[in-house]
């Protein structure tokens, strides 16, 4: 509902999120609960330009649970996480596993994405209450169509919708539509069971 929501901007790939120590502190008082979903995206850089945004970010964001009062944390991370798993064929990887071994990432994204959910389950261990969530890809709103353009799933069927031709193979590929996964995200963390 209008004013229920404030912006703050900052930056995850700084230290307190890029805000002064007073704003990290003032946020960190009001803030009752936080659902992480940031994160830089790209399937191109490697890890070392990935590592500030993705998992010093991730850090600084368990630091604001840490401040003042623990704070519940939702934090979003990839289904990809799960490579080792993934490429050992298991049936089923569930979120609240162990991580597989860091083995199968092809991309700097993954790697990073799996270093910060490392970083969420030690906190976890520490008493901090966080959920996590790994969505697959993650696709357009199902109603205005707005995604991110330059995403590689968007990209992959620009290509083939401008070629006129796509490749011949069964490729299975968890996605959903961005407004399907926040609905479902927000559904789940309002459970107080997952935490």
């Amino acid at each position: 509902s209008p004013g229920r929501v404030v912006i703050v901007p900052g930056d995850l790939a700084q230290p307190l999120l890029g805000l002064a120590p007073e704003g990290f502190a003032t946020l960190a008082a009001q803030v009752d609960a936080i659902h992480h979903c940031g994160a830089w995206v790209n399937f191109a850089r490697p890890y070392a330009a990935l590592k500030a945004a993705n998992v010093q970010g991730t850090q600084e964001v368990l630091r604001l649970a840490t401040t003042s009062r623990l704070k519940p944390v939702h934090h979003v991370s990839t289904v990809f996480v799960a490579m080792g798993a993934i490429q050992a064929r298991a049936e089923q990887v569930l979120e609240d596993e162990p991580l597989s071994a860091p083995q199968g990432h092809d991309t700097g994204y993954t790697e990073s994405k799996w270093v910060a959910e490392g970083l969420c389950r030690l906190a976890m261990q520490r008493g901090l209450p966080v959920a996590v969530y790994r969505p697959g890809n993650i696709l357009g709103d199902t109603r205005s169509g707005v995604c991110n353009h330059d995403d590689y799933i968007t990209k992959v069927l620009q290509g083939c919708a401008q070629l006129g031709a796509a490749p011949l193979r069964h490729y299975p590929l968890p996605v959903g539509p961005v407004d399907d996964v926040a609905r479902t995200i927000v559904a789940l963390s309002l459970d107080a069971g997952n935490l």
